[in-house]
């Protein structure tokens, strides 16, 4: 198990990691056709709307101590895994264009 220290190291590094792709993709944006441009920024902006839900859920898990962290590191996993997956899918499919 994490400790509260591992864990917020292992996800800041996971955090930088996934701005680094977006910022990727983002850039990616400039080079599509107009239909593939407007679909990546659809995916960007979701993207962005779960990483807010992610630091939101963060900031709160970083105010937590003892049980109350516990609790709520299930909560900060599950969006951290919905993040990564929506981002993995995103990227793939992109990566063919």
């Amino acid at each position: 198990m994490d400790t509260k220290e591992e864990y917020r190291k292992k996800l800041e590094e996971q955090l930088k990691e996934w701005k680094e792709k977006i910022e990727t993709l983002e850039t990616k944006a400039v080079h599509l056709t107009a239909g593939a441009k407007s679909q990546l920024t659809r995916e960007i902006d979701e993207l962005l709307q779960k990483k807010e839900v992610l630091k939101e859920k963060w900031n709160a898990l970083q105010k937590a101590s003892g049980e109350e962290w516990e609790s709520m590191k299930g909560g900060m996993d599950k969006a951290s895994a919905e993040l990564k997956s929506a981002l993995d899918r995103v990227a793939s499919h992109f990566k063919k264009q």
